[in-house]
């Protein structure tokens, strides 16, 4: 920014991740949501090392980080019902359980994970530097109704050493999350040099 010929700085303008058709498109939820087709979604789900009293946070045994924490951001606590509760706990820690089991790697890679978003907004964090999946921090992810995959996104914040010398010219989320395990995955890797080869020329 320069104001009246003088640099006042660098800011970021961001949108805040939220449900919308232009935003976040999933189902919205309402607390009176209760029955088993109800309670299957949406919800947007943040990878978040710091702990806020509003919402739902676990802790995931198998996710690799300095902190592996996942926190339910919608619904809020206070508008999420116990059926809603006990279905996504039990929904992240399946998950979780999965991946800490090479047997059922391919089971959750191709049942659970959606490869393409995840391969997506991997790339992101690496191409700009933004070593925030190591936390984990800002790595948004959500689950529809009536579907059973996890998907990755937005890609947010890149406050943190982004596009800077010092995280640029080194692999910086390979052991981030569940990053470890799906890169085992030769179908996962295949997604990621697809959509390498479709943007480095860009």
């Amino acid at each position: 920014l320069i104001l009246n010929g003088t640099h006042r700085g660098v800011y970021q303008f961001a949108e805040q991740v939220r449900i919308d058709k232009n935003r976040v498109n999933i189902n919205e939820m309402l607390p009176t949501d209760t029955d088993t087709e109800a309670v299957s979604g949406g919800y947007i789900i943040e990878l978040d090392r710091v702990q806020t009293p509003d919402q739902w946070e676990w802790i995931m045994p198998n996710m690799n980080g300095s902190a592996r924490r996942l926190s339910i951001k919608l619904p809020k606590k206070k508008d999420m019902n116990q059926q809603q509760h006990d279905y996504i706990k039990a929904y992240v820690h399946k998950v979780d359980a999965m991946f800490g089991n090479p047997d059922k790697l391919e089971e959750v890679m191709t049942k659970y994970i959606d490869m393409p978003s995840w391969a997506a907004q991997w790339l992101v964090f690496e191409i700009s530097g933004t070593p925030e999946p190591n936390g984990p921090s800002s790595w948004y992810t959500y689950k529809d109704k009536n579907d059973d995959k996890w998907y990755c996104g937005p890609p947010w914040d890149f406050d943190y050493k982004s596009f800077v010398p010092s995280t640029a010219n080194q692999w910086i989320s390979a052991n981030a999350i569940y990053m470890p395990m799906m890169l085992k995955y030769p179908p996962f890797k295949q997604e990621l040099l697809k959509q390498w080869n479709e943007i480095k020329g860009m």
